[in-house]
């Protein structure tokens, strides 16, 4: 039989499954297919000082339990209003009772530690919760799980290729998946994969395109690797695979508050404030929420009326954080990284995390380089960022009321959290939503197959990590990197399963 995608037959090595990506998900792939007995390549689109997508950019804590069944009660809790089938969350939940044990064995080859964290569920209402208590990750930081992973690939001889794009895959007359299609300055080439192609290629939250026309967003920044542009969706698409997961009732990674400044691609979460001299406001000027709660618990999600909803920045764009002297000298609103004594889960985000920039500890540095506004008073600062100057000291006014008589009537924030922003200079600096990741992708199966608009597999094509996640809704601290190792494993063992394409036709 031809091939469908008859342009750039130019080869130059042919193995059995080629893995896209060299994330947490892409790394179990082809430790997985490898100790399987298969010829594995795997293909990264970033350069080498800049490989491991958002894996590498997280917390590096895993999620890990003991009590599976009541695991998957809790991940079908997480995931409504939109199910996922029951055989597809019983695998991942059997798939994070495993974890533990894989992540001590790549750690020991890596001569890294091994160390477990408390986690507690994030929804301790739900059903099944109880089932969460912990995490681990790997020392030292930062990346250390991610670090332990490709060095497992690499001990294993397992070929990786940095700087190839991937950019189609190709599909046979009988529907079948020999291959995938990778730009290159010389042209395009054609790796044959004989079993199969496992797509680890990361979401979209770099696509702003995408996001915009699967999600609504107008203004929206990543948080992770800018390599994550949506390449999967696109490879997904032309061969015929249903999508899901496109836009959830809420974004399961969350739309985290951030930062996103001139000259650099990826913006910075916004860490948790720890002065009260401070408040939010939205485009009409006023305050539209209790900015204090602590957001990073639920992976910023807001309970409203019993139904869990996204933050509302979003929505109300622009938003800015206005805050006093105080709050500046408080420290960094971003995590400050990178540094070497951070412990599991302190440093995250790819700007720090890749060294791309260290925020100063006083914020100085930041107000020097115009990404904070200042100004001696609140009217002189509403002007610096195109506001009435009226409307906004009409609501800082109203604001220090409620910190001075210790209530806030508004939006009950805890008067312990509350200041009077009353300490001159003061600084302005907007507010913008945050991806960490996207969940939506292929529909898979519990063998992490991409299922066609049928409900029927597409033979020789997986899937695993974020790109068609398990997560439909809400997500629990620890999950998105057990869900990597979990569905790569998956992917990469029914990967090497699988017959040779040639030896069957």
């Amino acid at each position: 039989m031809g091939a469908i995608e008859t342009a750039a037959r130019v080869t130059d090595v042919e193995v059995d499954v080629a893995v896209v990506g060299l994330g947490l998900a892409g790394c179990a792939a082809a430790i997985e297919a490898a100790e399987s007995g298969a010829s594995v390549l795997v293909l990264e689109k970033m350069p080498e000082p800049l490989a491991g997508g958002n894996s590498r950019a997280s917390g590096q804590r895993v999620l890990a339990a003991d009590e599976v069944a009541a695991l998957a009660r809790y991940q079908h809790a997480l995931n409504e209003p939109n199910p996922v089938p029951d055989a597809v969350v019983a695998a991942w939940a059997k798939g994070v009772g495993e974890v533990e044990d894989w992540l001590a064995r790549i750690a020991e080859e890596a001569g890294m530690t091994c160390v477990r964290c408390p986690n507690p569920p994030e929804f301790p209402g739900f059903p099944g919760a109880e089932s969460v208590s912990r995490s681990v990750t790997i020392l030292p930081a930062p990346a250390g799980v991610w670090r332990a992973a490709r060095t497992a690939v690499e001990s294993r001889g397992v070929e990786i290729r940095y700087g190839a794009c991937a950019v189609r895959l190709v599909r046979e007359e009988t529907g079948e998946v020999s291959g995938v299609v990778v730009a290159t300055p010389q042209g395009d080439r054609t790796i044959p994969a004989r079993r199969g192609v496992v797509l680890a290629s990361g979401g979209f939250e770099n696509a702003p395109g995408l996001l915009r026309d699967f999600g609504g967003f107008g203004r929206v920044y990543t948080l992770g690797s800018p390599a994550n542009t949506g390449d999967g969706i696109r490879m997904l698409q032309r061969v015929g695979a249903d999508l899901w997961h496109m836009r959830n009732r809420t974004h399961s990674g969350g739309l985290w508050p951030a930062i996103k400044v001139p000259g650099f691609d990826v913006a910075f979460q916004r860490g948790t404030v720890r002065a009260g001299s401070w408040l939010e406001l939205a485009a009409d000027g006023q305050r539209f929420h209790d900015e204090s709660v602590a957001f990073h618990l639920t992976h910023a999600k807001r309970e409203l009326h019993g139904v869990w909803l996204d933050l509302l920045h979003a929505s109300l764009q622009p938003v800015h954080m206005i805050f006093d002297e105080t709050v500046r000298l408080g420290g960094p609103l971003p995590p400050a990284g990178p540094r070497p004594e951070a412990g599991p889960g302190e440093l995250m985000g790819w700007n720090s995390v890749t060294g791309a920039y260290r925020w100063s500890d006083d914020n100085s540095a930041e107000v020097e380089a115009g990404w904070i506004e200042s100004a001696g008073t609140l009217e002189e600062l509403a002007e610096l960022i195109g506001r009435e100057a009226a409307v906004v000291a009409a609501a800082v006014a109203r604001f220090n009321a409620f910190a001075e008589r210790g209530g806030d009537a508004d939006f009950g924030r805890d008067p312990a959290a509350m200041a009077p922003i009353l300490t001159p200079p003061f600084y302005a600096v907007e507010i913008v939503p945050g991806i960490t990741s996207t969940t939506g992708g292929g529909r898979r199966d519990e063998q992490s197959r991409v299922l066609d608009v049928d409900g029927e597999p597409i033979e020789g094509l997986y899937e695993a990590g974020a790109l068609g996640s398990t997560f439909a809704n809400l997500f629990q601290n620890g999950a998105f990197l057990a869900e990597c190792i979990v569905s790569g494993r998956a992917a990469g063992s029914a990967a090497a399963r699988r017959a040779v394409w040639a030896e069957r036709t």
